[in-house]
C-alpha cells in the first residue's frame, strides 16, 4: 500500500501513523501534536518532509482551525484548489488539515452578568436566576475562553467553570439556578462576580442585591399596679 497526503494533521492519537511491512508512506507538510507514544512507527518505507509540530487549535468541531493554529500557511501547493467546506485554497501556502481557514481578526470579548429574583426583595429560601453572557464582538475567532463563577456564601447552586470557542460575531448565555439560603442574614449585602480570561485579554461583570431586611414589630408595655 502506499499513503501520499500533502496536507496531514495528526493530533491528539497514541500513535499518529504506522507503516506496515510492504507499505510505503510518503508525508510532504505534516503537522504532529499530542500524539501521547510516537508520531510514526513501523517497518515499512517512510518519506518525510516539511515536518511541523505545534497546536492546530482546532474548533471544537475538530477540523475547523482556530486563530494561531500552527497549521495555517505551512502547506505546499498540490494542486487542490478547494477544502472540506468547497472554500477557495490557496495554491501557493494552503494550510495543513482539512480546513483553509483564510485571515483572521481579532477577537474582542465582553462579558455581562443579570440576576433574577424570586422574590424583590428577595427573602431566604427564595429561588433566582443568574444569566451570564460571553459576547465576541470582533472579527476573529476566540479559542479557548475560560469562564469562571463561584457562587458566593449564601447562594444555593452550582458554581460555573467552562473553557469554550467564540467565534467572530456569536455569544454564548449561561444559567444558573440557585437559592438563596435559609440561614442567610436578613440585611445581607450579596455580590457575585464572574471571570473571563483569554490570550486576546479577560475581564469580569458583577451584581449585588439585598436580602429583605428583618421586619420588626414593636408592642406597648403596660404596667399595671
Amino acid at each position: 500500500m502506499n499513503l501520499h497526503n500533502p496536507y496531514a494533521v495528526t493530533s491528539g492519537h497514541s500513535i499518529g501513523i504506522t507503516v506496515g511491512v510492504a507499505s510505503t508512506a510518503t508525508l510532504n507538510s505534516v503537522l504532529w501534536f499530542n500524539n501521547t507514544i510516537t508520531n510514526i512507527t513501523g517497518t515499512g518505507v517512510m518519506s518525510l518532509s516539511n515536518q511541523f509540530t505545534g497546536d492546530p487549535v482546532f474548533m471544537t468541531d475538530g477540523y475547523h482551525l482556530g486563530s494561531g493554529s500552527t497549521a495555517l500557511d505551512r502547506g505546499l501547493s498540490a494542486g487542490i484548489t478547494t477544502d472540506i467546506d468547497n472554500e477557495t485554497r490557496s495554491l501557493t501556502t494552503p494550510d495543513l488539515g482539512a480546513d483553509e481557514a483564510g485571515d483572521f481578526g481579532v477577537p474582542q470579548l465582553f462579558i455581562t452578568k443579570t440576576v433574577q429574583l424570586g422574590n424583590n426583595p428577595i427573602q431566604p429560601g427564595d429561588p433566582l436566576t443568574y444569566t451570564i453572557v460571553m459576547n465576541n464582538n470582533g472579527a476573529g475567532n476566540a479559542i479557548g475562553v475560560v469562564v469562571s463563577d463561584t457562587l458566593p456564601s449564601y447562594i444555593d447552586g452550582p458554581d460555573l467553570y467552562q473553557t469554550v470557542d467564540i467565534t467572530a460575531g456569536t455569544s454564548l448565555t449561561f444559567t444558573l439556578n440557585a437559592s438563596l439560603s435559609n440561614n442567610v442574614p436578613f440585611g445581607e449585602v450579596i455580590t457575585n462576580t464572574v471571570f473571563f480570561s483569554h490570550i486576546s485579554g479577560s475581564g469580569q461583570d458583577s451584581n449585588v442585591f439585598s436580602v429583605k431586611e428583618e421586619k420588626k414589630t414593636y408592642l406597648p408595655i403596660i404596667l399595671k399596679n
